[in-house]
């Protein structure tokens, strides 16, 4: 399941198109995301 998380996580950053400006803040979206049991957005 962990995959799975991480590979919608890589899908929304590039449908998203986060720049390297904002990646910090993607780092900071993306880990606790990923150890969610339950997701916090449906796209």
């Amino acid at each position: 399941m962990a995959g799975h998380i991480e590979g919608r996580l890589a899908y929304l950053k590039a449908k998203l198109s986060i720049t390297e400006a904002q990646e910090p803040l993607w780092k900071s979206y993306a880990p606790p995301r990923a150890t969610m049991k339950t997701p916090c957005l449906r796209v």
